[in-house]
C-alpha cells in the first residue's frame, strides 16, 4: 500500500488536539503516517515506524504546535536598518525617509 508521508508541519497541526487534551504533555512522537504516541511511548513509535511506515519519527513539542516565527521574515520588531537591508536584498523599493510602518507595508505589498 502506498501511503503519503506527512511533513513535520502537518504532524504538528495534527498534534494540537493532543496537547489541548493533555495540558501537562511536553512532547509527542509522530510517525509520518499520522500516528501519534505519548512521550512515554517512544519505543512503540520507533517500532511502528520501522515495521509499517518506513519514514521518520518526529518529536513534536508544544512549541512546534504553537509555531515559531521565521526569523528571516520581517516583523515590527525589526529595526528600520534591518528592514531596509532586507528590502535591498529582495529588490523592494523604498524611500530614505520611509518610517517602519511604510517599510513593512511595502514589504507586504511586494508579496502580492
Amino acid at each position: 500500500m502506498d501511503r503519503k508521508l506527512k511533513s513535520k508541519k502537518e504532524l504538528a497541526q495534527a498534534a494540537a488536539p493532543y496537547f489541548k487534551k493533555n495540558p501537562k504533555a511536553q512532547c509527542v512522537y509522530a510517525c509520518q503516517d499520522g500516528h501519534l504516541y505519548p512521550e512515554n511511548r517512544e519505543g512503540l513509535a520507533e517500532t511502528h515506524n520501522r515495521e509499517i511506515v518506513k519514514g521518520e519519527v518526529f518529536t513534536i513539542t508544544r512549541e512546534d504546535v504553537a509555531g515559531k516565527p521565521d526569523p528571516n521574515v520581517p516583523t515590527g520588531k525589526w529595526t528600520n536598518d534591518q528592514l531596509k537591508e532586507y528590502m535591498t536584498a529582495n529588490e523592494i523599493a523604498f524611500e530614505g525617509d520611509d518610517n517602519k510602518t511604510d517599510l513593512l507595508a511595502k514589504i507586504e505589498a511586494a508579496k502580492t
